[in-house]
Order: structure tokens, then C-alpha cells, then sequence
């Protein structure tokens, strides 16, 4: 049995697993959605089982060959990438910036298929597939957790946090080890050299990648919704009427904003659009250069939940549409213009801080 093989799949499995059961237990406890990092490391513990069963016959009960279980373990590291990407880009897009993603999309599926090709022919020497499928993989990972390290270290730029710090230097150390993979591992293998003789600088790199899950976690033990906690400023968060009166407004104590004067703007706007236009759809959003109104209607409970930040994000999204969810569910069968409607702050500040997980 291979050893070091059997460690790496021991370490990524466990550490995958501990942190998809840490990430769900918090959810459970807080109530607070973990966009797609659950996800994310409950596919990792696949490549973790994969890489065990790489390591010998004792490990393999299914007896499959060492070039099949290769090849689902890139694969299964390559959605494990693309969740994660897709994490990452959901905290400063709303959609994925179509330059990167035809990117990953290209690498990825490349990847996949080139890697299937060299299954009857699995040698890598003077295999061109076998070099393209290998350093594709390298490519997608450079390229996803690039962006990954440059989301925390320009949130470390613009509020100085030491947890953001770690995290983008373990991205980075993350990113930075697919390269001498490439250069003295899969280059070398197709021209049939051994450039470091007893050295497989894969699985020197794989428990390097190891180590910085183990940071990240250590990193997070103390506030494990950090990974959502790069700087965004949102400034109110409100319910209003369909007649324009404020039901609720969650407010930053440094923006001064009349609740009921912004709730008629709404208001006002969206009619305006309406009745100009001859459109059906409800207003979604107001933007300016640096601000932007996001808008959830709810028809049904005559009632819009908004929120006014410095930017949009698909995480954002998501957030404003679980807390309109709430506010349905806390209306019951009253709507926004019934005149005897109530809310309560206290119930609806904790709602506020389940929904967003950009706040404390």
C-alpha cells in the first residue's frame, strides 16, 4: 500500500468532513444558509476517498484501476473547484463575469474529457492528452483560487482584519502549488524525465494543501460565517407598504436616512415606471454609481423587503429573499396595508442578522 497516498486521503477526507459537518451544524444552530462552501467540502471528501483507494488493494474493495480512480479524483477536485469559484465570485457579482467563467468552463471541460481519453492509453510519456488533461487541472485550480486570494486580500485592503490576512495568504500558498506540479512533475512525466529523483511533488503539494485547509479551519473555529464577512457596507434594510409607508427599517447608525421618505421614494418610483412604461414586473432595483437599492416584492402581502448597499452580490440576493421569506411567514394572514399591522423590531432585528451573513 501506498503510504503517502493513503495519508493525503485520510487527511483530505477528514478534514473535508469536519468541515461540512461544522458548517452544517452552524446553519443548524444559527439558522443562517452556508452558500455553497457545504457543498463544496462535502464533494471534497469524494477526492479524499478516491485518493485512499489510489493507495492500494487493501483500500479498494471495488478493485478499480489506478487510472480510473485518478481521473475521478481530478474530476471530482474540479466541481470541487468550480462550487468553490462559484463561492467566491457569488461575494462580488451577481452573475458570473462571463471572462471567467468561459475560463473555468473551458479548462474544466477539458480537463474532463481529455482526462477520459487517456484511460485506454494511460501512460504519460510523449502523451500529449495525458499532459493537456494533467495541466488543465493545474490551470483551473490557478485560476479559481487566484481569484479566491484576491476577494480576501482586497477585503484585508479595504478593512484591515487579520482573519482576512490568513485567509488570503492560505488561498494564495493554495494557488502557488500548482505550480511546481506543472513544472517539475507533469512536464517532466511527458518527456520522460525524473527531475527530482524519489520525489512525487504531487503528493508533496497535496499535503502543503492540506495544511492550509487546517489553517482555514483553525483560522474560522472562532466565527465560521467570517468566509462571508469581506467588507460590504449596507446601509438600510427595510419593509415598506405598497402605499408607502415604512413597516420596519434596519438602518447603519452612521446613515442618516428618513425611513418613511425613502419608503414613498420606493414607492413613488416604482409607480411612476409602471404607469410610464405600461409594465407588469415589479421594480427590482435602483442603481447609482455607488449604491444600489435591491427590491423583493411580495404581491401577495402587498409589502417590498429592500436593502441599500455599495454593491450587489449573488449572496446578497439570496439573503434579501430568505428575509422576505421570514417577513411572510412573521405577517401571517395580515398584508403591508392593513392599518392595524405591527412588527416587531426586537423579533425582526434577529432576523435581519439570520438573513445577512455580512452582519455580526
Amino acid at each position: 500500500m501506498d503510504l503517502s497516498l493513503f495519508l493525503v486521503g485520510v487527511g483530505l477526507s477528514s478534514g473535508f468532513i469536519l468541515i461540512a459537518v461544522i458548517f452544517a451544524l452552524r446553519e443548524r444552530k444559527t439558522g443562517r444558509k452556508v452558500y455553497y462552501l457545504k457543498e463544496a467540502a462535502a464533494l471534497g471528501t469524494l477526492t479524499g476517498i478516491g485518493n485512499m483507494m489510489k493507495a492500494g488493494p487493501e483500500v479498494n474493495p471495488l478493485g478499480l484501476s489506478v487510472d480510473l480512480l485518478q481521473w475521478f479524483v481530478l474530476t471530482m477536485w474540479s466541481v470541487t473547484f468550480a462550487v468553490l469559484g462559484l463561492f467566491f465570485l457569488s461575494m462580488r457579482h451577481e452573475s458570473p463575469p462571463w471572462k471567467q467563467a468561459s475560463l473555468v468552463v473551458a479548462l474544466g471541460t477539458t480537463e474532463i474529457i481529455t482526462g477520459l481519453a487517456t484511460l485506454p492509453n494511460p501512460t504519460p510519456e510523449g502523451n500529449p492528452l495525458y499532459l493537456t488533461w494533467k495541466i488543465c487541472f493545474s490551470l483551473l485550480g490557478l485560476v479559481i483560487f487566484t481569484y479566491g486570494t484576491r476577494v480576501y486580500y482586497e477585503a484585508n485592503k479595504k478593512r484591515p482584519e487579520s482573519r482576512s490576512l490568513i485567509l488570503s495568504i492560505a488561498l494564495f500558498v493554495v494557488t502557488v502549488s500548482y505550480i511546481p506540479v506543472i513544472l517539475t512533475y507533469d512536464i517532466p512525466n511527458y518527456l520522460g524525465l525524473e527531475l527530482i529523483p524519489g520525489v512525487n511533488t504531487e503528493t508533496a503539494m497535496d499535503f502543503i494543501r492540506i495544511a492550509m485547509i487546517i489553517v482555514i479551519v483553525v483560522t474560522l473555529l472562532s466565527d465560521m460565517e467570517y468566509f462571508y464577512r469581506i467588507p460590504m457596507d449596507l446601509y438600510v434594510i427595510s419593509v415598506v407598504a405598497s402605499s408607502g409607508i415604512s413597516l420596519y427599517t434596519y438602518g447603519d447608525k452612521n446613515v442618516d436616512i428618513d425611513p418613511n421618505l425613502l419608503a414613498s421614494a420606493l414607492t413613488a418610483i416604482a409607480v411612476v415606471i409602471k404607469e410610464s412604461s405600461g409594465s407588469e414586473k415589479a421594480l427590482r432595483r435602483i442603481v447609482t454609481g455607488d449604491r444600489v437599492i435591491i427590491i423583493d416584492t411580495r404581491p401577495e402581502k402587498e409589502i417590498a423587503v429592500t436593502v441599500l448597499a455599495e454593491r450587489t452580490s449573488l449572496v446578497l440576493n439570496r439573503s434579501l429573499q430568505v428575509f422576505g421569506d421570514m417577513i411572510v411567514k412573521e405577517m401571517g394572514d395580515k398584508t403591508g396595508d392593513d392599518t392595524i399591522i405591527a412588527l416587531d423590531k426586537e423579533k425582526i432585528d434577529k432576523m435581519v442578522h439570520q438573513a445577512f451573513p455580512f452582519l455580526k
